[in-house]
């Protein structure tokens, strides 16, 4: 008897959904918003960037807060009794976005470039803190496999379930993530600077979730995951709209 198994179009287009509301959740909500809160006007929205006719340390900051905002929100529904794709899609989300949020502020932080930056030099931030902050990004990574490890193990019986679900989502988020990068008008500029640290580093969390949940034993199993065709189409729907609006960008001002 074949070996039953959650449908592979269905779990990437949910992987997929889940990175481009991170992608949005950074770009969009959070730079965006704080653009048009401080009487900015967005001059150019893509998927690696977004362009404010003003500067300031709270635009640079919101694009890591929004990750967070929406990424706490999204672990608050997955902790809910939801089951199923909702469950499968409200955690990805999450982490999708505090991979996000974390992994920025370690590399930023590190590197003092990006969007923490400009909120380092102006507060004059001093080596031990930046250890600290450091730190506390490596903790807070830590911990969102942890948390994903614990909402998940219902999708480890068995492990390489779990793991082959990890992996799709990981691999639609590289793919779209370097696909909008290269429609850029300095590709492997976008590819290498922006595309590759976000949809392809910040989430490498994803591969290690399998291996946590595994020590777990979960009692109620999920249901395998059939065909639906409406969240392939809303995957392939995301593609065209990362593609079309946000490859090249998109000028809003």
């Amino acid at each position: 008897m074949l070996e039953r198994r959650d449908d592979l179009l269905t779990v990437t287009a949910i992987g997929l959904l889940g990175y481009l509301t991170a992608d949005l959740a950074h770009h969009l909500l959070g730079h965006g918003t704080a653009c048009l809160l401080e009487h900015g006007r967005i001059l150019l929205l893509s998927s690696i960037v977004l362009r404010c006719s003003v500067q300031s340390v709270s635009i640079d900051l919101s694009g890591p807060i929004g990750n967070f905002v929406i990424g706490l929100v999204a672990c608050a529904v997955a902790l809910q009794r939801v089951r199923g794709i909702i469950k499968l899609l409200a955690a990805l989300t999450a982490g999708f976005n505090l991979f996000w949020f974390a992994g920025q502020l370690i590399v930023s932080v590190a590197t003092r470039s990006d969007d923490w930056a400009w909120a380092m030099a102006d507060n004059h931030v001093s080596e031990t803190v930046r250890i600290l902050l450091i730190g506390i990004g490596v903790a807070l990574y830590l911990g969102v496999v942890r948390m994903l490890a614990a909402v998940l193990e219902d999708f480890a019986v068995p492990r390489e379930r779990l793991s082959r679900i990890c992996r799709c989502a990981w691999l639609a988020a590289t793919a779209v993530a370097a696909l909008t990068a290269l429609l850029d008008q300095n590709p492997w500029g976008a590819l290498l600077k922006h595309a590759l640290p976000q949809g392809v580093l910040s989430p490498l969390g994803l591969l290690l979730v399998a291996n946590r949940a595994a020590q777990h034993q979960s009692q109620t199993p999920q249901e395998i995951i059939a065909r639906d065709r409406m969240w392939i189409g809303c995957g392939v729907l995301g593609i065209f709209m990362s593609l079309g609006f946000l490859g090249a960008g998109t000028a809003l001002g």
